[in-house]
């Protein structure tokens, strides 16, 4: 009994680093893809007429 309640911990834990890993991973692909890809159309810093404290 006390095996079988030990092995499901086990299973438990797996799982939510499987989820963890693959929502990472999701993420990592998103920003790479996405986020970076529309970095080339933003305003450049010079563009923007801030000063050296903004």
């Amino acid at each position: 009994m006390e095996q079988s309640k030990d092995q499901n911990s086990h299973v438990g834990f797996l799982w939510a680093a499987t989820f963890i890993s693959a929502m990472g991973s999701l993420l990592f692909g998103y920003d790479t893809g996405i986020v970076n890809g529309s970095l080339e159309f933003m305003a450049k810093p010079q563009q923007l007429d801030l000063s050296a404290f903004q």
